[in-house]
């Protein structure tokens, strides 16, 4: 699981990375347009953007605020996207702007986050698409507002799916990971128990008993079944037969044990 985390947060790293690598550059661009073109407002919307993205790396890299900065840091890009499409900016290339967000909101939020912040955006674009007058904001008309819902919900949909996808398939990983540890350590404690045997076992000179690592002494036979899974079944050698039953033929001269 931890090692499953690491990777997650890694790869999410690496993306707000690439992120801040392209977008601070795309859109001081963007910034020096707007201001050449006298845009105050959607400037000072681009200088929040890029202060948003350094900060966010802040938290990120220096203080391990991962969370924190992804949900905060993309819920304030949210906002002035939607903010810069009330004012109809770009000559309303603002609108291309928020196919992005939930492709970015899925991936670092996930599925149930980056779904509330989403339901949050599609509320406010379905206010300023069709209810421009009540909001005093730009006017894309009917047409527009229709064909870029559609679009929108499309582009939203293939974004749920595959975060979900995405999701299913790390969660069946993880399992598999725990599954293979276990199974894991369970062969090494298996492995274990055989290499003990083959080490320098303390033996009694008299009784034979065994000295265990508790410093326990128990018959061979109890400690040959605890380490090694072994049964006994007790009988008696040839030896032993005529020193203890000297009146008894237990074996012939062969050596095959015979009736008594």
């Amino acid at each position: 699981m931890e090692n499953g985390y690491a990777a997650e947060r890694m790869r999410r790293r690496q993306i707000s990375i690439l992120l801040a690598a392209v977008g601070i550059p795309v859109i001081s661009l963007f910034s020096v347009i707007d201001f050449l073109e006298g845009a105050r407002l959607e400037l000072f919307v681009d200088l929040v953007l890029i202060a948003v993205l350094l900060v966010a790396l802040v938290a990120i890299f220096r203080h391990d605020q991962d969370r924190q900065a992804y949900l905060i840091g993309l819920n304030v890009i949210s906002l002035g996207v939607l903010y810069n499409v009330s004012l109809g900016a770009g000559n309303e290339s603002a609108l291309y702007w928020v196919f992005v967000l939930p492709l970015l909101l899925f991936f670092f939020l996930g599925r149930r986050d980056g779904l509330f912040s989403l339901l949050i955006v599609i509320a406010g674009m379905a206010l300023l698409l069709f209810l421009p007058d009540l909001l005093h904001t730009y006017d894309y008309g009917l047409k527009t507002g229709l064909r870029f819902s559609l679009s929108f919900l499309f582009v939203a949909v293939v974004g749920y799916g595959l975060e979900s996808s995405r999701d299913r398939f790390s969660r069946m990983l993880q399992e598999e990971q725990a599954e293979l540890l276990h199974e894991k350590a369970d062969l090494e404690e298996a492995l274990l128990q055989i290499k003990t045997l083959h080490g320098l076992l303390p033996i009694c000179a008299s009784c034979k008993k065994i000295r265990d690592d508790r410093g326990y002494w128990q018959q061979i036979e109890s400690y040959l079944y605890e380490h090694a899974d072994a049964r006994f079944s007790h009988g008696i050698c040839p030896d032993c037969a005529k020193k203890l039953y000297p009146g008894l033929k237990v074996y012939d001269e062969t050596g095959e044990q015979g009736g008594a």
